[in-house]
């Protein structure tokens, strides 16, 4: 929100950060990562080693 100008010509603005917890953040993928040697493996490793407690 912008503060009223008044008798200056600069318009400072009110910025309101809070601490939200959002949950994790949702997952990214590059598509240039699959151009790496060994990202396929890597990654079925590491989804295969995964455990998920709970319904999804």
């Amino acid at each position: 929100m912008a503060q009223l100008r008044g008798l200056s010509y600069h318009c400072p603005l009110v910025l309101v950060a809070s601490e939200e917890n959002w949950g994790p953040r949702p997952l990214r993928m590059l598509k240039c990562w699959k151009d790496v040697p060994g990202y396929n493996i890597f990654v079925k490793e590491k989804w295969n080693a995964l455990q998920v407690d709970g319904w999804g």
